[in-house]
């Protein structure tokens, strides 16, 4: 975009010569053409788009693999003096398929369209129907490095949600998009579950427990009601009675989600029974 007295060696550069038979109009025009090129190849993400785009010359994009590495691999419109060409044409398909990936980076860097999903890379995410399909088709202006970051922290998230044993716990969890995990309650509403994201034959979680003022912890008389977590509550079970918190209790055994924050309410009460039978025992 410079008018220079003389032509730089790293840059594609345009000069007048009457003795070529050239017009500056001429010459200007090639350098538009150029510029559209540079654009349209660069968009390409894969082999197979990249070869098949059509320049103004009626030449196909260039597909470079960096030193054979796949995975870095782009489209552009024409050589450079520094770096081997690349090619107009990609690697027949037969010889390696989808499945010889064993990463998202290698199968999603493939200049064929691979998909990933599950662990394992498939010709297309239409053989997979029951989990998350990363693909090139789905993330159009993405490179693979990109796409398998989103497949990242996606998998981090499922990790982090799944990790939340209440409502409060899970609603206070913050995902790698700024939003919070959702909290689904069970058929029973005693084992409810944490996710990230909703599912689209069920109904979705919400991101806030409701009002922990719709609810008074007396009004529960089994220890599975009492320490439910499920409706945003945080209520401890004690002989017998449902309480605020083991604070109000002093000379008995007391059970809630605080001192036992790896366990659901099941296994706590599970843990309660255990504890009356021994003591009845001995």
């Amino acid at each position: 975009g410079s008018c220079s007295s003389s032509c730089p060696a790293d840059a594609l550069c345009y000069r007048y010569d009457a003795s070529r038979g050239h017009t500056v109009e001429g010459i200007c025009q090639r350098e538009k053409n150029a510029g559209e090129d540079a654009l349209l190849c660069g968009s390409k993400r894969n082999c197979t788009e990249c070869t098949s785009t059509v320049k103004s010359n009626g030449k196909n994009c260039l597909w470079f693999d960096v030193n054979g590495n796949d995975i870095d691999a782009y489209c552009q419109s024409s050589c450079g003096p520094m770096v081997r060409c690349g090619s107009p044409t990609c690697p027949s398909s037969t010889t390696s398929s989808c499945d010889s990936f064993d990463s998202c980076l290698s199968c999603l860097g493939r200049g064929a369209s691979c998909a990933w999903a599950v662990d394992s890379c498939f010709d297309s995410c239409d053989m997979i129907a029951d989990a998350s399909c990363y693909s090139s088709q789905y993330f159009r202006e993405m490179t693979a490095n990109e796409i398998c970051q989103i497949e990242q922290n996606e998998r981090n998230d499922m990790s982090l949600c799944g990790s939340k044993m209440n409502c409060v716990e899970c609603t206070s969890a913050v995902k790698s998009d700024g939003e919070t995990c959702l909290w689904f309650d069970g058929n029973d509403d005693v084992e409810g579950f944490c996710h990230s994201f909703c599912h689209p034959e069920m109904p979705c979680g919400f991101s806030t427990c409701p009002s922990s003022s719709a609810f008074s912890c007396d009004n529960f008389d089994t220890c599975l009601d009492c320490l439910d977590q499920s409706g945003g509550r945080s209520c401890a079970w004690a002989a017998g009675s449902c309480l605020p918190s083991c604070d109000v209790i002093a000379d008995v055994s007391c059970y809630s989600a605080l001192n036992f924050p790896d366990m659901s309410a099941t296994e706590i009460c599970q843990a309660e029974n255990n504890d009356i039978d021994d003591a009845s025992l001995c």
